[in-house]
Formats: structure tokens, C-alpha cells, sequence
């Protein structure tokens, strides 16, 4: 540490603080999401999960008013000749 001080103070820079304590955050990480629906989750109390029991790791999937149904999702990405170049499974509730 006293190298790079010295390196520092050599180029006009301000020398580190030679304590080891990682840095405090100045302000309390903040979520996106709206006072509204905070209020509307906290309401709610409590949340039903609905889970398989014969495949756990699969999601309930829903578009539109359809059924809701146990499923995964392939997600691919083509090069502009329509080759796969990577896939990815994922459960049925997971959006990438």
C-alpha cells in the first residue's frame, strides 16, 4: 500500500487510506418497484406457490387467459442465417 501511495503522490493523486475496512454505502439500495404495489404485496400477506411434485424444478406457465400448465422454455439464439448458435432451457415462469 505505501508503494502505491507513494505512486499516487508522484503523479499529484491523492494518497489511500491505509485501513483494510471495505467501503460503507452512502445510501440504502432502492427497489423499482412502486409504492403501490409494495402496499398492494404487504396487503396480500401471504402468497400461494404452486409446485409440481413430480418435477419440482419445471414452472406454471400462463399466456393470455390459457391454461395454466407445468412446462419449460426453450429460448435460442440464431446468427442471420437461422443456425443455433446457443440454447437454453429454462422453467416455464422463468422470462429471459
Amino acid at each position: 500500500m505505501a508503494e502505491i501511495n507513494a505512486d499516487r503522490e508522484a503523479h499529484g493523486k491523492k494518497p489511500f487510506d491505509d485501513d483494510d475496512d471495505p467501503p460503507v454505502p452512502t445510501k440504502k439500495r432502492r427497489d423499482n418497484t412502486s409504492k403501490k404495489k409494495l402496499a398492494r404485496r404487504k396487503k396480500a400477506g401471504f402468497k400461494t406457490v404452486t409446485k409440481s411434485t413430480t418435477d419440482p424444478d419445471c414452472g406454471v406457465f400462463m399466456k393470455g387467459k390459457h391454461q395454466r400448465q407445468f412446462s419449460y422454455e426453450a429460448h435460442a439464439a440464431c446468427d442471420k442465417n437461422g443456425y443455433v448458435l446457443e440454447a437454453v432451457g429454462t422453467p416455464g415462469n422463468v422470462h429471459v
